[in-house]
């Protein structure tokens, strides 16, 4: 975290909000800040706070202070302990393209090298739910994602009551229904005014015996987070064909991707990923096609643009990997 900086008494036009106010402080500062408005008798006063990441090096320090990696970690160590025989479920909470997926990678493959195969579902009602559980046969794992609709059916979320429950008989309609079970959804699951009022009681049994993991759902730290894969990994070297994705087009997708995070539907490395590919490969009138495809209505809930000097960012990038590559020959 930054040391607080703190506006006062600056010539502002009496015309603009204050968060019009507050984009142009951040703009003018190279800052990129949540604002909160204090009020200690002064007649106007602004506090910032946040994270500045100016440099290549601050973007590697995402890890340790962002909210979408927390939950990554935290999902990582839940999904370990399905795989272990210690929970029952692991569930998986936040937005699509986020990479939840990603996180039941390492499980499916201890579970293959166990003779285990993944029993794959995404149900749609209560019999094709219990159709995986019974193929399951109480031994494979099932993995389900997308599996909003099962917050919405009495059925479902008994059947699961049941097959969650270490202490009970496991049976549902003569069906054993105990299985290691990974079940991911793009719906809130810390925010249980989203569901039916009479199902709510049906899902606070479930959670009260293993708490869902949300990986974050706050914008700001969703394309933080994206940004940092796409530096840190080889996701904007090339397109998923191989083809090369240069400095000048990371740096174009990354600005991009950043100047238009109010607008974008989906904040996720995908995201990024798509948007640096299209820059590539597509003519301009296809790319600006593409790029509107990936937004949203306007909305009136906008946060305050980060200002990143992305071709510095990226320029350092660069000379980094090239020193560790020399490294790895001199070894």
């Amino acid at each position: 975290m930054t040391p607080v900086d703190i506006c006062r008494g600056e010539h502002h036009d009496p015309r603009q909000s204050v968060w019009q106010i507050v984009d142009r402080w951040c703009r003018n500062h190279h800052k990129t800040l949540t604002p909160v408005i204090a009020n200690n008798g002064a007649p106007f006063i602004i506090v910032f706070e946040g994270k500045d990441r100016m440099k290549f090096a601050d973007w590697m320090t995402v890890p340790d202070q962002n909210a979408v990696a927390a939950g990554f970690r935290l999902a990582r160590e839940c999904v370990g302990l399905v795989v272990a025989g210690h929970w029952p479920v692991a569930w998986l909470s936040g937005p699509g393209g986020i990479g939840k997926t990603v996180v039941t990678k390492n499980a499916i493959a201890e579970w293959k090298a166990k003779s285990l195969e993944p029993v794959f579902a995404n149900p749609a009602n209560a019999r094709e739910l219990l159709a995986a559980l019974k193929t399951a046969k109480g031994k494979r794992p099932v993995i389900m994602e997308e599996a909003d609709t099962i917050f919405r059916s009495d059925k479902c979320l008994n059947i699961l009551k049941i097959a969650t429950d270490r202490r009970g008989t496991g049976i549902y309609d003569g069906i054993r229904v105990t299985a290691p079970l990974i079940i991911a959804t793009n719906a809130p699951l810390h925010d249980l005014t989203v569901w039916d009022k009479k199902l709510r009681p049906h899902i606070e049994a479930l959670f009260n015996r293993v708490s869902p993991v949300t990986i974050s759902f706050d914008r700001r730290e969703n394309w933080e987070y994206a940004c940092y894969l796409g530096l840190s990994t080889d996701m904007l070297r090339w397109t998923p064909k191989g083809q090369t994705i240069s400095a000048v087009t990371t740096v174009r997708a990354l600005s991009w991707f950043t100047e238009n995070m109010n607008d974008i539907e989906l904040l996720s490395a995908r995201t990024l990923c798509n948007v640096a590919e299209w820059m590539t490969i597509l003519s301009p009138d296809a790319l600006e096609s593409k790029l509107n495809s990936v937004c949203r209505p306007a909305n009136s809930n906008r946060l305050p643009i980060p200002f990143i000097d992305w071709q510095t960012v990226v320029a350092e990038m660069i000379d980094v990997r090239r020193s560790m590559r020399e490294a790895a020959r001199a070894a």
